[in-house]
C-alpha cells in the first residue's frame, strides 16, 4: 500500500498538484510492527501536509522522532497543543509549544513557549522567532570577529618583534578588551531589527533564514574570518606606516605605541558594530557611549596610579599629543568604511538575498 501511495504522490507532483495523507493510529501501528518507517516517511516527504486521526500520546511523539531521525539533514521540528495528551510530542521536538486554554496546563508547563491561543503562532515564528534567530547570530559573529582581529593584531606583530614574545599591549590593557566592548554588541542583541512586523508578516518567505541556517553556517564564518583578516590588516598597515620609528628602548615610547594602536582597535570595533546593527536608538547610542567612556576612564585611572604600573605612567597624556595618534584614529575607522561599504554594495548588488530585497522596496 504504501508503494502504491508513493507512485500516487510522485505521479501527482509531476502534473504538478499538492499531495496530502491522512494516517490513523491503527495504520502507524501497522507500520512500526512491520517496520515500515522508511516507506513511510519517503511517501510524507512528498506531502504539503499528513493529518493524524486518533493517535495516541505515544504515537504522536514518535511519528515527530521519525520526521527528526530520519530525514537528513536532520530538520529543526516544533510541537503545538494544547493538552496533557501532546507532552511527549513537545517533549521530543527541539521547539515545543504550548496553548493555555480550558484544558488545563501540562502542555504549557512542557513546552518552551506558551501562547494564549493557536492564531498567536505565526508571530511567534515569522516576527519574535525570526529576529531572536538573526540577533543570536549577530551576537555570535561579531563576538568572534572582534576576538580574531585581536589575536590577528598580535599574531602579525610577532614578525616585527622579531618573534621575542612581546606582547604588542600591556597585560591589563589587553585583558579590559572585551569588558569595554561588552555594551553595544548587548544592545544589538536586544533591540535590532531589520524590518518591520507588517513586513515579517506580508513575506514569510523572510523566515526562511533561519529554517535553512543561512546566517550562520560555514560560509557566514568564512567571511567573518576574511572580515577579521581584511580588517587586522588595516589596523596593522596603519600601525607600520605611523611608528615605523617608534624607539622601543624607551617604555614611554613602547607603550604609547601599544596603547595608541589598542584605542585604534577600540574605536574600530565600536565601528563595525554601528554598521552591522540597523537599529540605532537611544539604547545603542548609550551603549557605544558608554564603551568610550569605559575605556577612557579605564585609562584615566591606571595612567595616573604609578604603583598600578610604572611604565604605563602617564601615557595616555603623550599618546594623545601625538600627531601619528590623531591621524590613525581617523584612517582606521575610514579605511574600514570603505572597505564594508564596497563590501555591502557587491553583495547588495550581484548576490541579494530575500531581505536585501525587502528593504530596498
Amino acid at each position: 500500500e504504501l508503494k502504491k501511495m508513493h507512485q500516487v504522490a510522485q505521479k501527482a507532483i509531476a502534473d504538478p498538484r499538492e499531495v496530502a495523507l491522512m494516517v490513523t493510529g491503527a495504520s502507524l501501528e501497522a507500520v512500526a510492527e512491520q517496520d515500515l518507517r522508511g516507506a513511510l516517511l519517503e511517501v510524507t516527504t512528498l506531502c504539503k501536509v499528513v493529518i493524524a486521526c486518533r493517535v495516541s500520546p505515544l504515537q504522536k511523539a514518535w511519528m515527530v522522532k521519525l520526521v527528526r531521525t530520519g530525514i537528513a539533514p536532520q530538520p529543526v521540528t516544533l510541537s503545538i497543543g494544547d493538552g496533557a495528551n501532546d507532552v511527549p510530542m513537545i517533549q521530543e521536538a527541539q521547539v515545543g509549544v504550548g496553548i493555555s486554554g480550558r484544558e488545563g496546563r501540562q502542555a504549557v508547563n512542557a513546552a518552551d513557549f506558551a501562547i494564549a491561543q493557536f492564531r498567536y503562532l505565526q508571530r511567534l515564528l515569522l516576527i519574535h522567532g525570526r529576529l531572536d534567530y538573526r540577533r543570536m547570530c549577530k551576537f555570535i559573529l561579531y563576538s568572534f570577529w572582534k576576538n580574531a582581529v585581536l589575536t590577528l593584531l598580535l599574531f602579525y606583530y610577532t614578525f616585527i618583534s622579531g618573534f621575542s614574545g612581546t606582547s604588542m599591549f600591556d597585560g591589563y590593557v589587553w585583558t579590559s578588551f572585551n569588558v569595554i566592548l561588552f555594551a553595544p554588541i548587548i544592545a544589538t542583541g536586544v533591540f535590532d531589527r531589520d524590518v518591520s512586523d507588517v513586513h515579517a508578516l506580508s513575506y514569510p518567505n523572510l523566515y526562511e533564514s533561519g529554517r535553512l541556517g543561512l546566517d550562520l553556517n560555514f560560509v557566514r564564518m568564512t567571511e567573518m574570518l576574511a572580515s577579521s583578516l581584511v580588517h587586522s590588516l588595516i589596523i596593522f598597515v596603519v600601525m607600520w606606516y605611523a611608528f615605523d620609528s617608534v624607539d622601543t628602548m624607551h617604555a614611554n615610547d613602547y607603550y604609547g605605541f601599544g596603547t595608541s594602536v589598542f584605542t585604534w582597535l577600540i574605536c574600530a570595533m565600536n565601528y563595525r558594530i554601528v554598521f552591522i546593527t540597523t537599529t540605532i536608538n537611544w539604547v545603542f547610542i548609550g551603549a557605544v557611549l558608554f564603551s568610550f567612556a569605559t575605556f577612557a576612564m579605564f585609562l584615566g585611572i591606571y595612567c595616573r596610579w604609578e604603583w598600578l604600573s610604572p611604565f604605563m605612567y602617564n601615557v595616555d597624556i603623550h599618546m594623545v599629543q601625538d600627531p601619528l595618534f590623531w591621524i590613525g584614529l581617523l584612517a582606521v575607522p575610514s579605511l574600514a568604511i570603505m572597505v564594508d561599504i564596497f563590501k555591502a554594495w557587491l553583495i547588495l548588488e550581484f548576490l541579494p538575498d530575500r531581505r536585501g530585497l525587502v528593504l530596498e522596496r
